[in-house]
């Protein structure tokens, strides 16, 4: 312990740049690499103690005055030169070229702005039913949720218009704004969990999906008075097979219910993915795809789901045949400019769900389930 006190600023000084650095070469850390690269700070503040801070604190050659002043002379001369190349602007833009990780930082700038427009419209959006959402991130349970529902009902628009009901996920939650964007005048309204299939079931230990749906469904669909139910979710393999139940809950209540199935989750950060082909930035196309090496059992679990669906006479959606083919994913939103599908490993751009949007619009059997349309 005595040796980290007296290392303790170094550490604290050195610990940061190095994070820093991670991040320009590796566009999404994982815990484990920043841990390793905090740990680093260690022994480089050992080096920093003994070589630098130490000679400095009981050395006494620079006491004398005039190297006194030659020592406070040198910030004022970074900060000079700081400031005169700031206003150099064209000259640091054309020097960036050549630093280190050039390529990594201009490909993971593609991400930069869409995530932060992705949390600012998350974090506009709230929980507690204003703008059509209730989490149970919020309320814990789904009986605890019926007053938020109340309210959403009540801003949901139109009141000549039944409500469309969609559970999930974050990736329900972007379902709910894709369906927004494909059919505005629809009323839409969610109930959300992160990390859960639209089911009640074991998460893990002490964690419960969507506690309380089974015994809560009937109260949830009087209040809001759907036409239609709409399951959503990125669909976990432990969230699959529970859905069955929710499915039988919904067959009793009888009214229309579709399943939106699950869209690609890569191995690794979309940006990363981008910079693993190998493709030049100058080189890239809105044309190039993304190997379909996923996370999880994508494939598997939307079969499940179709299989499960069609024995229950329900529709799904199929989100990932829209994203992916046999030669690979959509790594961008088709047109001119390079605007990423997906801004991380699984969560849609809003470019990217304006583009799902389109393709909304033209399926049928999906446009005539939330125009109420009868089969």
């Amino acid at each position: 312990m005595q040796w980290i006190g007296t290392r303790s600023y170094s550490i604290y000084l050195w610990h940061w740049p190095l994070i820093v650095s991670l991040k320009l070469i590796v566009v999404s850390p994982s815990e484990g690499e920043l841990i390793a690269v905090a740990l680093l700070a260690f022994p480089i503040a050992e080096l920093s103690y003994r070589f630098i801070e130490t000679p400095v604190r009981q050395g006494i050659w620079w006491r004398r005055p005039s190297r006194t002043l030659a020592i406070l002379l040198v910030p004022l001369l970074v900060l000079g030169s700081i400031w005169t190349l700031d206003r150099q602007t064209s000259l640091i833009s054309a020097s960036r070229q050549y630093l280190p990780f050039h390529e990594t930082r201009v490909i993971g700038a593609l991400a930069e702005r869409p995530r932060s427009e992705y949390l600012a419209q998350v974090d506009a959006m709230g929980t507690d039913g204003r703008r059509g959402l209730c989490s149970l991130d919020e309320y814990k349970t789904v009986l605890q949720t019926i007053d938020c529902l109340v309210t959403a009902v009540q801003n949901a628009g139109d009141d000549s218009k039944q409500p469309i009901l969609i559970i999930g996920d974050s990736h329900g939650r972007d379902m709910f704004r894709t369906l927004g964007y494909a059919f505005p005048d629809a009323n839409l309204i969610m109930l959300h969990q992160t990390a859960c299939a639209p089911s009640e079931y074991s998460k893990r230990a002490n964690s419960i999906c969507f506690p309380d749906l089974n015994e809560g469904f009937e109260q949830v669909l009087e209040t809001v008075q759907p036409h239609l139910v709409v399951l959503a979710s990125h669909w976990p393999a432990a969230g699959i097979a529970p859905t069955a139940r929710t499915l039988s809950i919904l067959k009793t209540w009888g009214g229309a219910v579709a399943i939106i199935g699950p869209g690609p989750k890569f191995r690794n950060h979309t940006v990363g993915v981008i910079q693993s082909l190998g493709i030049p930035f100058e080189e890239l196309s809105t044309a190039a795809l993304l190997p379909a090496s996923f996370a999880v059992d994508v494939h598997g679990a939307r079969d499940a789901l179709t299989n499960m669906a069609q024995s229950a006479g329900i529709y799904v959606y199929d989100r990932l045949s829209v994203l992916c083919d046999a030669a690979g994913c959509l790594a961008f939103v088709p047109g001119e400019e390079l605007v990423l599908m997906n801004f991380d490993d699984e969560h849609l751009t809003q470019a990217g769900m304006l583009f799902l949007a389109e393709d909304m619009k033209t399926d049928r059997q999906l446009r005539d389930l939330i125009m109420g349309i009868p089969p």
